[in-house]
C-alpha cells in the first residue's frame, strides 16, 4: 500500500492599516488669508486678494467641497494668465481645538479650472498670539498637497503625513506651486490633520 504525502504550504501576509486621521481645523476657527508670504519669513500681506464671489479663507476649512477659497496673490487679477500666481499665498489659522499636534494635511480640489490646483506647500506652526509680522514660525512640512493625480473637481486628494512631535496653537499654510497657468490658486478644502 502506497501512502501519499501531501505538502501543505502556509503563507503569512502582514497588512498594515494606516492610523486614522482627524482634522484639527474646522468651521468657526480664526482664519486669515495671506499673500506675498514665504516659509520662515514674516507675513507679507493678509486679506483683500480674493475673488469677488465670496471665495474666502473660511471656505478652506468649512467641510464643504461645494465652496472654495481663491487667492490671486500679489500680481494677478481676474482673467490674467500667469505662471504660479498662488506662490506665497495661503492662510494662518488658530483652531478652536486649542494647542495641537499636526501630522498631516488634506486638500480638496475646487469646482473648476484644474490649473488652479495647488501642488506643493509648506506648513508652519507658532505659539505666538500675534500672527502677523512678529510671529516666529517653525517649519513642519514642505512637500506635496496630495492633489498631483486628483483631476476630478470638488474631490479630496491623498492625505499627506509627516513626522512631528511639536505642539502649536496656530498654523500657517502656504502654497509654493500649482498645476498650471491661470489667474489664481484655489482649493475647496485644506485641513490640517492629526492622528485620531
Amino acid at each position: 500500500m502506497n501512502s501519499l504525502k501531501s505538502a501543505v504550504s502556509t503563507t503569512t501576509q502582514t497588512t498594515t492599516i494606516p492610523r486614522p486621521m482627524c482634522p484639527i481645523t474646522a468651521t468657526g476657527d480664526f482664519i486669515k488669508g495671506v499673500y506675498n508670504t514665504f516659509a520662515g519669513g514674516p507675513t507679507g500681506g493678509y486679506e483683500d486678494r480674493y475673488s469677488p464671489y465670496n471665495e474666502v479663507p473660511p471656505n478652506a476649512i468649512d467641510g464643504d467641497v461645494n465652496s472654495k477659497y481663491l487667492n490671486y496673490g500679489t500680481t494677478a487679477v481676474m482673467n490674467d494668465n500667469l505662471t504660479n500666481p498662488g506662490n506665497g499665498t495661503g492662510f494662518f489659522v488658530t483652531p478652536n481645538a486649542g494647542i495641537s499636534l499636526a501630522n498631516g494635511v488634506l486638500f480638496a480640489t475646487g469646482g473648476d479650472y484644474p490649473e488652479r490646483d495647488p501642488l506643493t506647500m509648506t506648513l508652519e506652526g507658532t505659539n505666538s498670539t500675534n500672527l502677523n509680522s512678529s510671529s516666529i514660525w517653525t517649519l513642519l512640512y514642505t512637500g506635496s498637497t496630495g492633489l498631483e493625480t486628483t483631476l476630478a473637481r470638488q474631490a479630496n486628494g491623498t492625505i499627506r503625513t509627516f513626522p512631528n512631535s511639536l505642539t502649536f496653537r496656530s498654523y500657517r499654510l502656504l502654497i509654493i506651486t500649482q498645476r498650471g497657468i491661470q489667474d489664481s490658486v484655489q482649493y475647496s478644502e485644506s485641513h490640517i490633520m492629526r492622528y485620531c
